[in-house]
């Protein structure tokens, strides 16, 4: 996911979370060892469930894990001159799977 996060700024200026889930959709292999809520959300986002109700409603609260840190390297560079653009991108990179405050946080 990380990698998906680097390619996808090297593309554009700015993070679209829908359009960064694609690519995480689209970068996705099993046997990579996501998380159960990666793995969920990504399924429920390539199947056109109600992705955005699976997000919040995965974790009570929504998803407060350490995932969205873990791919967050490629915004910090990419952004790393402005810090109210790094703290607008890294909750851009996080929504896709992480809707509670502190898995943005994190990120």
């Amino acid at each position: 996911m990380t990698l998906a996060i680097a390619e996808y700024l090297s593309e554009k200026s700015t993070i679209i979370s829908d359009e960064l889930m694609r690519r995480f959709v689209e970068n996705y292999e099993s046997w990579r060892g996501y998380g159960h809520g990666a793995r969920v959300l990504i399924e429920a986002f390539r199947n056109s469930a109600d992705f955005d109700f699976i997000a919040e409603h995965l974790f009570p609260g929504g998803s407060y894990g350490n995932g969205a840190a873990m791919r967050s390297a490629p915004v910090g560079l990419r952004f790393h001159a402005n810090a109210k653009e790094i703290w607008d991108e890294a909750k851009n990179s996080a929504w896709p799977t992480h809707r509670h405050e502190l898995g943005i946080e994190g990120a």
